[in-house]
């Protein structure tokens, strides 16, 4: 048993009605400190590290087989393995399985970015058992086993959201000193306390740079439908862009032949799904066979095209 639990999932820093949400439930995100995180443009990894020091490696949702097969994992991390030995004193030491988030990132993971020739992990989550913990924490025990450099960056701290929305999202990456690339944004959180509610979600913020935004400015979508449907429709294809594809390759991996369009269509439609229900109220299940179908032929020439 993987006993693989996934990293929750983060809202844009813009959605009113989700920060709304949390403060009602938690009325100090207002004022608490935060952190300022580096948003890398990678592929999800956790490294699942057991007392018994096995180890297992999954993406965004589901444990990887053949680390060959993703990324060409395997040979990126004999370089760390004087780390995961670290990783799996962690482990022992808290008598509990830990799960390590991490970006996975480099020559040949998207390519949006210039990180330099080598794959590199950087680790921006830990959770103990079931409870994830707090950056603080993170930042705290990275130190104590000397693993800090697998730290994803960090740009600094503000005192209360206001402070922390207003951080500017647009700087050339940390990562390779002799790159101009902007990185992808940056993600907000609550530095010393994690606030999660009872279904599991947590009160994180990403803000991309605009290049990175998963969601471009709506556009008449020609359809036969009517004036309700239409309008529906042009307003969830505004949620399918590149951005949007290359935020699904981070999660599942990259699509490699035309065989797996179907499934890549599926996901990237269902993913746009998930972000425009949490900003939208006016979603309808009973439109939704017309919605994918025009969707999904955008998606679809998007792969083709990227393919190419």
């Amino acid at each position: 048993m993987s006993n693989f639990i996934k990293y929750p999932h983060i809202d844009n820093w813009y959605q009113k009605k989700v920060i709304d949400f949390f403060a009602k439930v938690f009325p100090d995100i207002y004022n608490c400190k935060y952190t300022i995180e580096s948003k890398l443009d990678g592929a999800n990894l956790a490294i699942i590290v057991k007392p018994n020091s096995e180890i297992l490696y999954a993406s965004r949702n589901q444990i990887i087989g053949d680390l060959s097969d993703f990324y060409g994992l395997d040979s990126t991390m004999k370089k760390y393995s004087s780390e995961l030995e670290s990783l799996i004193q962690i482990a022992k030491d808290k008598d509990s399985i830990c799960h390590f988030y991490c970006e996975y990132f480099g020559k040949g993971i998207q390519g949006r970015i210039d990180y330099g020739e080598e794959k590199q992990i950087r680790i921006f989550g830990l959770r103990i058992g079931e409870e994830l913990k707090s950056p603080i924490y993170l930042y705290s025990v990275l130190k104590e086993y000397s693993l800090s450099h697998l730290l994803i960056p960090v740009l600094g701290e503000c005192d209360g959201l206001e402070e922390a929305l207003n951080f500017n999202e647009v700087y050339t990456t940390l990562i390779n000193s002799d790159g101009h690339s902007y990185e992808e944004g940056i993600v907000i959180k609550p530095l010393n306390v994690m606030y999660i509610t009872k279904l599991g979600d947590i009160f994180q913020l990403k803000k991309k740079n605009e290049k990175f935004k998963e969601k471009t400015i709506r556009q008449k979508v020609e359809t036969e439908e009517s004036k309700e449907i239409s309008e529906l429709i042009s307003s969830f294809c505004s949620y399918i862009n590149e951005s949007r594809m290359f935020s699904v390759f981070s999660k599942e991996k990259e699509i490699t032949d035309k065989s797996q369009i179907g499934h890549y269509v599926k996901l990237i439609l269902q993913d746009a799904k998930e972000d425009y229900i949490r900003e939208n109220n006016d979603y309808n299940e009973e439109y939704e066979k017309k919605i994918f179908g025009t969707a999904s032929k955008l998606v679809a020439n998007m792969l083709i095209n990227h393919l190419r």
